[in-house]
């Protein structure tokens, strides 16, 4: 190592002591001590350049008890390398090496590692055949699935429709209910009755009851026993089309009598 004012000291030493490729790494270079103090000289543009080294900062710290050069830097290349001449402030450094130790030992002959030894662990065995069983289990459902799933699904879906079409009715009757008991118009509650139970009818009959008279909703089999709703809707038009004021115990009768028929129909549609 040479430089124009300074003198070494002692060896130079690296950060860590054992620098392995790709590894950021400090070289320390002590220096003898100046006859007063300077501010350090930090370089950390135009750096040097080499094939395996990269630089980021070199100091120059200059100090009356002592001195040392120190430069960062990555190696990329096993082996002893050799440091370019450096150059700060004015002062010149050579000589300066270090050695690059490499994780792959070159002295021994690369060869490929032996197969990994079979599993050992405690319930190995049961997670291995458990897996298996499950994607059996998943195929058969799928198989299950396409051959006769689908018409549960069907069955499932329309019962559905059906527990919603009667919770809807029975909210029409209590909200129809709670009407009549705050004053509401009777003419349009029974108008708004007479369309329910003509739509709910339609759903459940697959028939348009909407478009039907009272004796044609009547004829229709297989819902009620009688001609219970043809009576009920001859009722609820003469209320509606008769001119008079219908009577609240008039449309009571009416909502007990339809909370009665959706009893029925949905027994029935139980039986069914």
């Amino acid at each position: 190592m040479v430089s124009n004012i300074y003198t070494q000291q002692n060896v130079p030493y690296t950060i860590p002591r054992q620098i392995y490729i790709g590894d950021p790494a400090v070289l320390v270079v002590p220096l003898s001590s100046s006859a007063e103090n300077h501010p350090d000289i930090i370089t950390a543009a135009d750096l040097p350049k080499h094939k395996y080294i990269d630089f980021h900062k070199i100091t120059l710290e200059r100090h009356i008890n002592a001195g040392r050069l120190v430069i960062e830097f990555t190696p990329f290349a096993a082996g002893e390398l050799e440091f370019p001449l450096i150059e700060v402030g004015g002062h010149y450094f050579s000589d300066l090496k270090i050695t690059v130790n490499s994780i792959i030992d070159r002295k021994e002959a690369i060869t490929l590692s032996s197969p990994a030894s079979s599993l050992a662990m405690p319930g190995t065995s049961f997670m291995i055949y458990g897996l298996m069983a499950l994607i059996v289990f998943i195929l058969l459902f799928v198989i299950w699935f396409f051959a006769k799933g689908r018409r549960l699904v069907s069955i499932w879906r329309e019962k559905w429709k059906r527990w919603r079409l009667f919770t809807n009715m029975r909210h029409t009757e209590r909200r129809l209910y709670r009407a009549l008991i705050k004053n509401t118009d009777k003419r349009i509650i029974l108008n708004k009755l007479s369309e329910e139970f003509r739509t709910f009818l339609s759903v459940l009959t697959k028939q348009n009851c909407r478009a039907m008279t009272a004796q044609e909703i009547g004829n229709l089999q297989g819902i009620f026993p009688g001609k219970l709703p043809e009576d009920f809707f001859t009722r609820c038009d003469n209320l509606r089309f008769s001119g008079s004021s219908a009577e609240t115990e008039d449309i009571m009768q009416l909502l007990t009598e339809l909370r009665g028929f959706i009893d029925t129909a949905e027994g029935a549609s139980h039986e069914f």
